[in-house]
């Protein structure tokens, strides 16, 4: 596969950089998706040749196209061969350099790109200048879904039985906040989904406490991804709390290590 490119960088528009209703993770997959727009068939490269590329796995990538076209900057059309899919096409809804796209191409209409590889578009006059119009289109400004923020909330409130009481105050909006800077919503509900599966974090522990504050769930992208992956493969608790068979000397310890507390000198744990 050539990574051969009819140009010699990307442009990134000053609504696409400033926006903070995308990660960067996000702007950058963005960026590569206009880069590689075919007139016909806009951005035709796998998920695998994109996760190579940015270095991320190809679930990674697959959730951050899905919140783009959830977003309404790109749409995804699937060509099939009866029922096998055997190409995704992923076009540009808007134009990054300040016109309108015709069906998905934000390249010269004039002088397209003759056929290309994996997807590259390569229209070197415009795309190697660097000096596209930059003016901020705030109306074209993609928005978060209703309340992201809310969304989330209520999601942990529900998925770890709290009762109506519970509030979304400032510090909570935070959290959530920062973390939506970086991860998707689906992201952020599947981290509070995954701690929700950990018997540990839900109480089958030997102090018989919870461990499922969003401040625990949501304090940095360790335990976010970290709780992703029990969503994705609940773990199992070490013991039960009912089950009183001598266990071995060191079990203590493998649960901490389990729930991914660290150890401290005086012979405790934090999270």
């Amino acid at each position: 596969m050539s990574d051969h490119r009819a140009f010699r960088g990307v442009w990134i528009p000053a609504d696409i950089w400033m926006n903070r209703e995308l990660s960067l993770q996000e702007k950058v997959m963005l960026i590569e998706i206009d880069s590689l727009q075919h007139p016909e068939r806009g951005c035709f490269k796998t998920n695998k040749a994109l996760a190579e590329f940015f270095d991320l796995s190809p679930s990674r990538v697959s959730r951050i196209i899905a919140r783009l076209e959830q977003a309404g900057w790109v749409r995804v059309e699937l060509v099939k061969e009866g029922k096998q899919i055997v190409e995704r096409r992923i076009f540009m809804s808007r134009s990054l350099g300040g016109a309108e796209t015709q069906e998905g191409y934000c390249g010269n209409a004039s002088n397209p790109s003759a056929e290309t590889q994996e997807g590259y578009c390569g229209n070197a006059s415009e795309r190697g200048s660097g000096v596209r119009g930059s003016t901020p289109r705030g109306s074209d400004k993609p928005s978060r879904p209703s309340d992201d923020v809310r969304a989330v909330f209520d999601h942990w409130r529900e998925a770890m039985g709290k009762s109506d009481r519970t509030v979304l105050d400032d510090n909570r909006k935070r959290l959530i906040t920062k973390a939506l800077d970086s991860y998707s919503l689906d992201d952020v509900k599947s981290a509070i989904t995954g701690c929700s599966l950990s018997p540990y974090h839900m109480g089958e522990n030997p102090g018989r406490k919870r461990y499922n504050e969003l401040g625990l769930i949501l304090r940095n992208a360790d335990k976010i991804e970290q709780f992703i992956g029990y969503a994705e493969q609940p773990p199992a608790n070490v013991h039960r709390l009912d089950d009183h068979r001598p266990r071995p000397k060191h079990t203590g310890l493998d649960q901490a290590n389990a729930a991914g507390l660290t150890p401290r000198a005086d012979g405790t744990f934090s999270l």
